[in-house]
């Protein structure tokens, strides 16, 4: 007698072609998932980034052309929203030789407390008019700061934003980041009075490693200290400008 095998050949064959399919769909399944899911944060990113360059430009519309307020939308996407630790700006008249600052009546301070996103290990921070970006592999300037150097002086834009609401949002809502005016900017000119004289920025925050690199790079500045958390530089003309403006930000829901 002659035994017929072939039900149980085509029985093996389907569960192997079962198996190979399913085990295509998994792979391809749990790849496309990766992928699309770093897609889907790669893209939040850039929308955070949007938004905080749109930030930066509504709080220079206020400083330059007197807008009384600005207000810009940013979908949190788990992230929080909140204000940084605050930072501090000195700038005078300093005596190298000396090692110390002239004359307080030649010296202005400014208090500023910056805008920050954060989410996971990237966060964006709008600070004193610049615009950062921190993540894992440092420090980097988006936006820069308004400095303007000429032939015998520098105008140095320096935007204090203040606190005027408390504590942080966070989650998937939509929050609304709303400036306003404080009162009018306030300009102070700073001169270097002294042959052994200059004038002095000096700055003290978490991203002054990002605030010397962007001086070392910009002609007019020379990077005189640095240590962790505060950065130290020397303007090449004698006259400085400095002007503050005061906004007070808030966020809404």
């Amino acid at each position: 007698m002659i035994r017929d095998d072939r039900g149980v050949s085509d029985v093996v064959g389907y569960v192997l072609v079962f198996a190979l399919i399913t085990a295509s769909i998994g792979t391809v399944f749990a790849a496309g998932l990766g992928g699309l899911d770093d897609r889907r944060q790669a893209e939040q990113v850039n929308n955070v980034e949007r938004a905080f360059d749109v930030l930066h430009d509504n709080l220079r519309d206020i400083h330059r052309n007197d807008a009384p307020s600005r207000a810009t939308e940013l979908r949190l996407a788990g992230g929080t929203l909140s204000f940084a630790d605050a930072v501090s700006v000195r700038v005078g008249e300093y005596n190298e030789t000396e090692s110390g600052w002239v004359d307080p009546a030649n010296t202005t301070n400014a208090t500023i407390r910056p805008v920050r996103y954060q989410s996971g290990a990237t966060s964006y921070v709008v600070e004193g008019g610049a615009l950062f970006r921190v993540d894992r592999g440092g420090e980097t300037v988006v936006r820069p700061p308004t400095m303007v150097r000429g032939a015998n002086r520098t105008a140095l834009v320096f935007l204090s934003t203040r606190a005027a609401s408390q504590g942080a949002i966070g989650g998937q809502t939509t929050a609304r980041i709303v400036a306003e005016r404080a009162y009018r900017s306030h300009v102070r000119t700073v001169n270097a009075t002294e042959p052994d004289t200059h004038v002095r920025i000096e700055i003290t925050s978490p991203r002054a490693a990002a605030w010397e690199r962007y001086f070392e790079r910009t002609d007019g500045f020379t990077v005189e200290a640095a240590a962790d958390g505060s950065v130290a530089v020397s303007v090449e003309t004698e006259t400085v400008y400095v002007q503050r403006t005061p906004i007070n930000v808030r966020f809404d829901r």
